[in-house]
């Protein structure tokens, strides 16, 4: 019994380490399997962010369309990289207050996944949104790239009115 026991045992430190060592990678832990190399990420300045509405009032319980657009107006490519699957976001502010009474993102569920998007010198990309059910009132709205640490666009101003 003890010399089938052993004879296991050496059998399994024979083959299965081994077998074992090929599945990790290499003894400091480090992958065989090169990473994708991804650029630095572009400044802030290389691009410009401009978030607008359609019309600047809006009648209670018409959803307000928000657009946003950035531009790479450097004079050559420039990378955009996101930590997730959001691209944009807008915030609204009731005037006279600070926090915001509606975020385009809040009710969203983004992947987890970073990605990055290289724009040439002069492309831009766009994106839209919607607020379905803003109160009557004045809004200040701020719009955001969600990449390279987030990219304010100047903030803008529209009303509901009853």
């Amino acid at each position: 019994m003890k010399i089938r026991f052993y004879s296991v045992a050496m059998l399994f430190l024979a083959l299965g380490v081994p077998l074992l060592k090929g599945c990790g990678g290499s003894s400091n832990g480090s992958s065989n399997v090169p990473l994708p190399v991804q650029p630095p990420p572009a400044s802030a300045d290389q691009f410009a962010v401009v978030a607008r509405s359609t019309q600047t009032q809006w009648r209670d319980g018409t959803p307000v369309a928000l657009e946003i657009e950035v531009k790479n107006v450097s004079d050559r490519a420039a990378t955009l990289q996101f930590p997730s699957g959001q691209s944009f976001d807008f915030a609204a502010t009731r005037e006279g207050e600070t926090q915001p009474v509606w975020r385009w993102s809040m009710d969203k569920v983004f992947t987890q996944v970073f990605r990055s998007q290289t724009l040439s010198a002069g492309q831009s990309l766009k994106f839209s949104a919607r607020w379905e059910d803003p109160s009557p009132g004045r809004y200040r709205i701020v719009g955001t790239i969600a990449a390279n640490g987030g990219i304010d666009a100047a903030p803008f101003t529209i009303e509901i009115v009853p």
